[in-house]
């Protein structure tokens, strides 16, 4: 028997971003994200590393990368000499054979994740101005923007579609456990819930960050434009299993912080509902179950889900409004 009793609340939420065609499909999603990283792997990263001169020009490109990302400032200019400089890197006057600028592609996405997971989850302002470049090459790399899709998934697993990541692979092919674990993001059989968590936290504010930056309306992929933003919300609070996960509130507070203000500008009264089911989900359950919230029962869920319930209140708030809003 369940032990959680039935509310009246029905969780519908419309995936498809208000008045716009919709995308793609969650596993289409994780699929793409999936083949592009074996792609990369089994094709490029392989040519290149069995090259000495196209390995030295990519180990000297990657060092670049992380000395460029790490120097990255608020300011303005500075934002735009770095990018100038890395995209000279991997666009010189002679291009580069197609092996060793998809690996400098891969390596350059890999400087700007590893950067979220350290610097944006210890500082989260941080995130601005790492979004601004990334955006820069998402607009000005042919390419980039599948890879850097690709290596996102690697480091935080289904969390930036969301996907709940199933036993089988997107071949169906059976993961084996050390498999799987890497596919959920997991960075080594020792890393803890707490270390992955942050990890996660980083590169998901990066994420969002880089969804309400602005972008050319002709941008690459959809998966990086703000209707997604919309789109990964309404996938989470449709999936119980991602929803009932220690990490789901922690990634949803990180989404709000980022861009809760700006969705009530662009949805209204269609985010404020939004926003009244994901309260229900924090404060009496999700999918109609009284006592099944958000995050479960953990030290580290219960610990997240009361921050996103806090920052709930915090845009209603900010909106002239009373919480009473989100029981209406």
């Amino acid at each position: 028997m369940s032990p959680y009793r039935c509310t009246r609340t029905v969780w519908c939420v419309e995936e498809q971003e208000p008045h716009t065609p919709s995308f793609t499909t969650p596993f289409e999603d994780w699929k793409r994200a999936r083949d592009t990283l074996k792609a990369v792997k089994d094709g490029p990263m392989r040519v290149v590393k069995g090259d000495k001169t196209l390995k030295s020009i990519w180990t000297e490109g990657r060092r670049a990368f992380t000395l460029r990302i790490g120097q990255l400032t608020h300011d303005p200019q500075v934002i735009l000499e770095i990018s100038q400089q890395i995209v000279n890197v991997v666009c010189p006057t002679q291009p580069h054979p197609e092996p060793l600028y998809i690996a400098l592609l891969s390596s350059l996405a890999k400087a700007i994740l590893l950067q979220a997971e350290t610097e944006v989850s210890a500082a989260k302002r941080s995130a601005i101005a790492l979004a601004q470049v990334t955006a820069t090459f998402l607009d000005s790399l042919n390419g980039f923007a599948d890879v850097f899709w690709a290596k996102l998934c690697q480091r935080a697993g289904g969390w930036p579609i969301p996907i709940v990541v199933t036993a089988r692979d997107t071949d169906g092919m059976p993961f084996n456990n050390g498999a799987r674990c890497k596919a959920l993001g997991y960075r080594g059989k020792d890393e803890g819930l707490a270390d992955y968590t942050r990890r996660v936290s980083g590169v998901m504010r990066l994420y969002f960050q880089i969804l309400v930056t602005p972008v050319p309306l002709d941008g690459p992929v959809a998966v990086v434009r703000l209707p997604t933003y919309w789109i990964f919300l309404s996938r989470m609070l449709k999936e119980p299993q991602l929803l009932d996960s220690p990490i789901a509130p922690q990634v949803l507070y990180t989404a709000l912080d980022v861009g809760g203000l700006l969705a009530c500008e662009v949805w209204g009264k269609q985010w404020v509902r939004l926003l009244a089911l994901m309260y229900e989900g924090v404060t009496v359950g999700h999918h109609g179950l009284e006592g099944r919230l958000v995050g479960g029962w953990s030290p580290e869920g219960v610990a997240a889900r009361v921050r996103l319930q806090l920052e709930i209140e915090h845009i209603i708030r900010d909106l002239g409004e009373t919480i009473d809003v989100l029981h209406d």
